[in-house]
């Protein structure tokens, strides 16, 4: 994937977390388990992100497998401390969004749904 494309991958994934309150971070994360792009807060550990995908992919018995399978499907994972939503993409791989408890899960689904095909034309190199 060209820079170009990543850029703009970014500044959408930049513009949700601005615009839903509560919003962590949020990334694109491929079949491969790579990172497209990403919009991680500065105060967020990376490192402990990768952890926790790790175990949820071990605990979850291969989620990724899944909703891979699965196109359309929606898992969010639910805390007191927060939760992590994971929006399927056209092309095989996943939005993750990370969310504070004080976040509005509604607002984050309206956002999501607009920029959802924005980010899949992106991804395939689609005129907008």
């Amino acid at each position: 994937m060209n820079s170009d494309r990543v850029i703009r991958l970014k500044e959408l994934l930049t513009a949700l977390r601005a615009e839903v309150p509560g919003t962590r971070a949020s990334f694109i994360v491929n079949i491969d388990g790579f990172i497209i792009a990403s919009d991680i807060r500065e105060d967020i550990d990376q490192y402990e992100i990768g952890k926790l995908i790790s175990s949820m992919e071990k605990k979850g018995q291969n989620f990724s497998e899944i909703i891979f399978r699965s196109p359309g499907t929606k898992f969010a994972i639910w805390s007191e401390k927060g939760d992590i939503q994971l929006f399927p993409l056209k092309i095989p791989a996943i939005l993750f969004v990370l969310s504070d408890a004080d976040s509005r899960p509604g607002l984050l689904q309206l956002r999501v749904s607009k920029i959802i095909e924005i980010i899949n034309l992106v991804i395939n190199n689609e005129d907008i």
